[in-house]
């Protein structure tokens, strides 16, 4: 499909919004290139998407599926395969009936990781860790430990308390790891319009739902070509990638584009009480919590955060799983010289450990053991952590650290 007709089915209003907010955290790196994907079995037609609208968590990923990604030439090229096994999760697939401790580790892109060949995720990494850790009367015994990756493109907190939900009767894990990003996991609360707050601050589901339009844009985008994961997503990712990157935003003017549209998101999702979901790739910086607190808009984030992480605790130990939250920095914050960065000058509330610290705040006080990983990537010089271009993913090494470091953190806590 032309970009002049993807354009258009997105529709002007999309647009827009894809021009002021996208520019601002890209929702994940350069995918594929149309029909670069082979069918299953050997023939010409690439296979149809990873992903698929879902009542309870908006989108999902679908079984039994698999795409190519392609990197930007900032990021070395080449392509890396992406799995989706038969349970739903990245990866070659594990038998849930089989014997030996899980980990489920539920997050966004910097879990799903599809920029990432699998052995050198995040996830892969972590296992790899714990298995050399543990005992050689547990191998012996035949009790291999899996480390799940239930990452899913873009999700938030919320939509992964709710896939956390799913899976602890059928997975049954021993530990459930949830990795947020520090730069945009409170603004996905209020873009996703599942939760929200009553009158005593208590954490309440909605009655959200996709929009009209969205459902319309994804099946059209999809009708209009087979392609590898050419669904909505795709398309707002290719958009992206058409019309901002040649204007990217100034060092000086992305907190404004930022704040601006973290207003805009409160006043629809609190203050109109609108439960309408129309966009699925607003992805933001978190600046008014990083500059501004204590206002009401990041005021309101920070409590429903505070929530959320209280319904992960408490499903966890309904469902007999211990917890690990692990908190990954935004480069925003933990580089000296990323391209896009607050000043202090002009902005002086602002504080690069802010974002990290509220939600190991949080989980101090809900007894969540707690890895913020900013004082780690800032002693390592943090940006050959993280991909180039502007996109704000960990690299190879950034999951490396990463893992390495919660592994530590797991034996540490006595998690396993």
């Amino acid at each position: 499909m032309s970009r002049a007709r993807l354009l258009l089915a997105l529709g002007g209003a999309l647009l827009g919004l894809l021009l002021a907010e996208f520019a601002l955290s890209w929702f994940g790196p350069q995918p594929d290139a149309p029909g670069s994907g082979q069918a299953p079995d050997g023939g010409d037609d690439p296979p149809p998407g990873i992903y698929a609208p879902d009542e309870l968590l908006l989108y999902r990923l679908v079984p039994d599926r698999r795409r190519t990604f392609q990197h930007r030439p900032e990021n070395g090229g080449g392509t890396v395969e992406i799995v989706i096994d038969p349970q739903g999760f990245r990866g070659a697939g594990v038998d849930l009936d089989g014997p030996g401790p899980r980990v489920l580790v539920l997050g966004d892109s910097f879990v799903a990781a599809e920029y990432t060949p699998e052995p050198l995720t995040f996830v892969a990494r972590l296992e790899a860790a714990l298995r050399a850790g543990r005992s050689g009367a547990a191998a012996a015994a035949g009790d291999p430990l899996v480390v799940l990756n239930a990452g899913v493109n873009g999700y938030g907190p919320d939509q992964c308390l709710l896939r956390l939900e799913q899976e602890l009767p059928r997975v049954r894990p021993e530990l459930v790891v949830l990795v947020l990003f520090a730069g945009n996991d409170y603004g996905d609360l209020l873009r996703n319009r599942i939760f929200g707050l009553d009158a005593d601050g208590r954490l309440v589901r909605q009655d959200y739902h996709l929009s009209a339009g969205v459902l319309r844009d994804w099946r059209q985008a999809e009708a209009d070509g087979p392609q590898s994961d050419f669904n909505l997503l795709a398309a707002w990712r290719r958009l992206e990638s058409a019309v901002v990157e040649p204007n990217p935003p100034s060092a000086e003017d992305f907190v404004d584009r930022a704040l601006r549209s973290a207003n805009k998101t409160y006043r629809a999702a609190v203050l109109q009480a609108d439960t309408e979901v129309n966009d699925l790739g607003l992805d933001h910086y978190d600046a008014d919590v990083a500059i501004e607190p204590d206002g009401r808009p990041a005021a309101h984030k920070r409590a429903l955060m505070e929530q959320v992480l209280l319904a992960v605790r408490d499903a966890c130990r309904a469902g007999g799983a211990r917890l690990l939250l692990v908190v990954v920095p935004s480069p925003i914050d933990a580089c000296d010289d990323y391209p896009l960065r607050v000043d202090p000058a002009r902005w002086p509330g602002y504080e690069r450990e802010r974002l990290g610290g509220l939600l190991a705040e949080m989980a101090a006080r809900a007894t969540i053991p707690c890895l913020d990983l900013l004082p780690a990537f800032r002693a390592e010089g943090a940006c050959h952590l993280y991909l180039r271009g502007g996109d704000q993913h960990w690299n190879e090494a950034g999951q490396e650290l990463g893992a390495r470091l919660a592994a530590e953190a797991i034996v540490q806590e006595g998690l396993l």
